[in-house]
């Protein structure tokens, strides 16, 4: 028979297997891949880019990376994954640490940011999500605030994309989170055959999330500016949620490269 490589999550819970000397992908937090190729050593040790890991170390170390990793011909959501996602401004968003219930009027998935990425296996649950992000050693705990009220969790697996706020009890699921709104037909452009159906401005920038049914890929997002009407720096996707999260990955990127402007603080329209 031949040997299998058992992936597993920190806590040793079954991510994939794969056949002996074949390679996986490493996806860090911005995007950079690298691909390292894997061999059995024993049922709890391999040999993953020249390095012995026992089982649920790699997984711990690409954890405090924000880092996920596959089969390289597999993609990290087909196994299971999952996004934090933190609100950017929270002095000037009315909403930061509050309830669903005090934040669904104005809640924006725009005031958003994702913070962290990471495996998901099949025995996670989102109390167990959070009680790790909220623990003393929890992972990526120097670039991001601990698991709060009015973040969102990110669910990605089994072919399916779900969001959930951080409720003051519980969790709320948002599915409008990757569902902004979309252009009227009246203010929709055509494009090298896709059709623009969202569009985001920021500063002198313009982001696009385009459509073409027709397409091999359907869903594209590109860059483009203000006063001109030429798009470039494509993105092509297979499922529209995945072009959302590029899209917003996109313009939080443009976001933090903007000279800081400071802001009058906004209004609260919540009372505690």
């Amino acid at each position: 028979m031949d040997k299998q490589i058992v992936f597993t999550d920190t806590n040793r819970r079954e991510l994939f297997r794969m056949p002996d000397n074949t390679c996986i992908e490493v996806i860090s937090f911005i995007g950079q891949k690298t691909t390292l190729t894997c061999k059995y050593v024993s049922a709890v040790e391999t040999n993953i880019g020249g390095c012995i890991y026992e089982a649920g170390a790699f997984a711990q170390e690409q954890a405090e990376k924000s880092a996920v990793f596959t089969p390289s011909d597999r993609r990290p959501e087909d196994i299971g994954m999952y996004e934090i996602y933190q609100i950017r401004d929270i002095r000037n968003t009315d909403y930061a640490f509050r309830s669903f219930e005090e934040a669904k009027i104005a809640f924006n998935p725009l005031d958003y940011t994702r913070v962290y990425a990471a495996m998901l296996s099949r025995g996670q649950s989102l109390d167990g999500l959070f009680a790790w992000h909220n623990s003393d050693d929890r992972p990526f705990g120097q670039k991001m605030r601990s698991l709060s009220v009015s973040d969102v969790v990110v669910l990605l697996k089994d072919n399916a994309v779900t969001a959930y706020y951080v409720d003051s009890f519980g969790f709320v699921p948002v599915q409008s989170f990757f569902e902004p709104e979309t252009l009227p037909v009246s203010h929709r452009d055509t494009v090298s055959g896709y059709t623009t159906t969202v569009r985001i401005p920021v500063d002198e920038k313009i982001f696009i999330l385009a459509e073409n049914p027709r397409a091999v890929q359907p869903f594209v997002t590109w860059q483009g500016y203000k006063n001109s009407k030429r798009f470039d720096w494509g993105h092509y996707y297979d499922r529209r949620v995945d072009a959302m999260r590029d899209l917003y990955r996109r313009v939080n990127k443009e976001k933090d490269s903007l000279p800081f402007k400071p802001e009058k603080p906004k209004r609260r329209d919540y009372e505690r």
